[in-house]
């Protein structure tokens, strides 16, 4: 985390950041940030059952423009949901997973994308099946760009 602390900083005084820590009492929230509401939940354990593969999921969420957002965390699954008027459905047009290298600036490790960013062949009404997985036993740090569409 601490690669991040420059970007906690900067959100955390102007009401850009949110945070969610999840277990198996609590293994579902939903975090309103931006224009959107941040659909947070434990993955499914290991084939496929209802438990958690690990005991608890965290992460720290930043809007940093506009359908831009900063995610960094472990164990999560994440899908967005638009919360302003226009289309209904959210979907990603950049997502990468990366660092802060010494000087801030932003280095990406993986163009994600297609299967890489699929979580859900059944998604509701209101989102997409594309969402982000963060961490799986190991943190992550990822950027997304939203769009919309019906």
């Amino acid at each position: 985390m601490s690669q991040i602390a420059p970007q906690i900083l900067e959100h955390q005084t102007n009401g850009t950041m949110a945070g969610v820590v999840l277990d198996k009492e609590r293994p579902k929230e939903k975090v309103k940030l931006g224009s959107y509401i941040i659909n947070a939940e434990m993955p499914p354990g290991v084939h496929g059952t209802n438990a958690a593969a690990y005991p608890m999921g965290y992460g720290l969420f930043m809007a940093t423009g506009a359908d831009e957002y900063l995610l960094a965390g472990n164990n999560l699954l994440l899908t967005f949901t638009p919360d302003t008027p226009g289309p209904r459905i959210a979907g990603l047009s950049a997502h990468e997973a990366g660092r802060f290298d010494s000087k801030g600036r932003w280095v990406v490790a993986q163009l994600i994308g297609g299967d890489d960013s699929m979580i859900t062949s059944d998604p509701p009404a209101d989102q997409s099946g594309s969402g982000v997985r963060l961490g799986f036993g190991e943190r992550a740090i990822q950027r997304v760009k939203l769009y919309r569409y019906r």
